[in-house]
């Protein structure tokens, strides 16, 4: 079965995915299947030019999220030439494929997750704009700008799928980490999961922004 490194080192925003990775990981430890010869879960690293890593191919948004992916790469001949040797080892159980020892890997996550990378920073300037927005078409345009960025598509409308144009679970936490330093809001990234379009998502954040301000104005009138 292939699993992935995610199961070990974790990463913010991709919960489902890690857990159904660590039940492959749980299960290929119980050899005793019937008729079961061989029960294999390998944890692959990113493949290069291949998966999650196109979406980080574009060398103009480098960040600490690609330069840690970069570093554990494998091509994928390296890849064909080690699911060969697993097949042909006859071993049960789970086997860990890494460039970078695991934990040093999960180090690195961590800071970025901490926010020592440089993730939400990248081309903010660009991207996210000082004025608060009046409604809900202001979201919208500056959704369509950090879709665009992110993934690394002009072609973009408010009617595309999120997860249909290339987007991923490493790619909906940069989104949301821009989405919530525009709208100053503390937005989970499940938020994007259930949104999956420019304008399923800005009419859900305008709803919460207008929460939130009325919040605000009922505060400072109280006090």
């Amino acid at each position: 079965m292939t699993s992935s490194l995610l199961s070990l080192v974790g990463m913010q925003g991709t919960i489902d995915y890690c857990a159904a990775n660590m039940y492959l990981d749980v299960v290929s430890e119980c050899c005793n299947i019937t008729n079961v010869k061989q029960f294999l879960s390998i944890n692959w690293p990113a493949w290069r030019n291949a998966g999650m890593m196109t979406t980080y191919s574009n060398k103009k948004s480098i960040n600490s999220l690609q330069q840690l992916l970069d570093t554990n790469t494998i091509s994928e001949q390296e890849g064909i030439d080690i699911f060969a040797k697993c097949i042909k080892s006859q071993y049960c159980g789970q086997i860990i494929v890494s460039v970078q020892h695991p934990k040093e890997l999960q180090m690195g996550t961590r800071r970025f997750q901490q926010g020592d990378a440089t993730l939400a920073e990248d081309s903010d300037a660009d991207t996210i704009t000082n004025q608060p927005p009046n409604n809900v078409s202001d979201i919208e345009m500056t959704l369509l700008r950090i879709w665009k960025e992110v993934l690394m598509s002009e072609n973009t409308t408010v009617e595309d799928n999120f997860f249909e144009i290339g987007g991923n679970s490493l790619s909906a936490v940069q989104v949301m980490t821009k989405v919530r330093k525009y709208l100053g809001l503390k937005l989970p990234v499940k938020l994007l999961f259930e949104n999956q379009t420019i304008k399923e998502f800005a009419g859900e954040l305008m709803a919460l922004y207008t929460e939130k301000m009325l919040n605000e104005a009922s505060n400072e009138t109280t006090n």
